[in-house]
């Protein structure tokens, strides 16, 4: 007997079952809030399923500060998964490359411009 090994998005909902599509609700949820930012950090973006509801979430009005640490070769493109690449001009990417300064540090500087600016 032969067996299929499970790929992907398969694997996790085997692996969860319900508590899978359960996170998944509750963080599309939270990410579709009104005035909800996401910063996204050391994610890889190689995960469809979770694409997939950081695109509802940015047509639903999300805003998307993505911190990137990697450039495609021989290219001065910033790389974001291609599902994502239809709201490049809706992510603010900070290119951690450009400036040799901390993830930490800089997030830090983001927020405190930004709650300057509202005052």
């Amino acid at each position: 007997m032969i067996q299929s090994s499970t790929h992907g998005n398969e694997k996790y909902k085997t692996a969860l079952g319900s508590k899978f599509s359960e996170l998944m609700f509750l963080m599309k949820s939270q990410l579709i809030r009104r005035n909800s930012i996401l910063f996204v950090i050391g994610y890889s973006g190689n995960d469809k399923h979770l694409n997939e509801i950081i695109s509802d979430s940015i047509e639903a009005g999300l805003c998307v500060i993505w911190f990137n640490y990697s450039k495609k070769e021989n290219d001065k493109d910033i790389l974001l998964p291609e599902d994502l690449l239809k709201h490049k001009e809706k992510i603010i990417i900070i290119d951690q490359l450009s400036e040799p300064i901390g993830t930490v540090r800089r997030c830090s500087n983001i927020i405190k411009e930004v709650l300057d600016e509202n005052r």
